[in-house]
């Protein structure tokens, strides 16, 4: 329950139409509640944009444009950092710990503030992609993530990471 993964889903199945046509969730991970993730997936019926592929590499996980974290209690997760780290945008759920490092922009408490959140990510990444077709990546600057760490937090941060998170929650944006 703490991972909030429940209530992501419930989000989501409140815009279906929208959001599956602009996204795709990649769940990774295999904790104990995984059975549960699977079985929520089926019964919203997000199976065809919702996916939950168990243990991932860093390969696959870092592979999508967006790191979305639900969790409903947290210190300051690794996958965050990381996420950082890659230049991904960063989405999270709105919880005490994280606003001093995730803008309020990428921030969500509703369904209807993550559809905006994700709405908005999917237009800054095709506004991106469209100006810098081959290098849209390297344009994702850390302000633009929706993080906000000082130069000291980041260098301390990079000495600590020695392997990636295994459990995330990701979304590839357009098709």
């Amino acid at each position: 329950k703490h991972k909030g993964q429940d209530l992501l889903i419930s989000y989501i199945s409140q815009f279906i139409d929208e959001l599956s046509a602009i996204a795709r969730f990649h769940f990774y991970g295999d904790g104990v509640d995984s059975h549960k993730l699977s079985s929520l997936i089926k019964t919203h019926n997000l199976s065809h944009f919702v996916f939950h592929h168990g243990h991932g590499s860093a390969n696959d996980i870092y592979k999508h444009h967006c790191l979305l974290l639900p969790s409903l209690f947290e210190g300051t997760p690794l996958v965050l950092i990381e996420a950082y780290l890659h230049n991904l945008f960063a989405i999270v759920n709105d919880i005490p710990s994280l606003r001093p490092i995730v803008s309020s922009s990428y921030r969500y408490d509703t369904a209807h503030s993550l559809y905006e959140i994700i709405t908005s990510v999917y237009n800054q990444f095709r506004s991106s992609k469209s100006s810098h077709q081959s290098n849209y990546n390297q344009s994702y600057i850390p302000s633009q993530t929706g993080l906000s760490l000082t130069n000291q937090t980041s260098e301390t941060i990079v000495k600590t990471i020695e392997d990636p998170a295994s459990i995330a929650n990701m979304i590839m944006l357009g098709h």
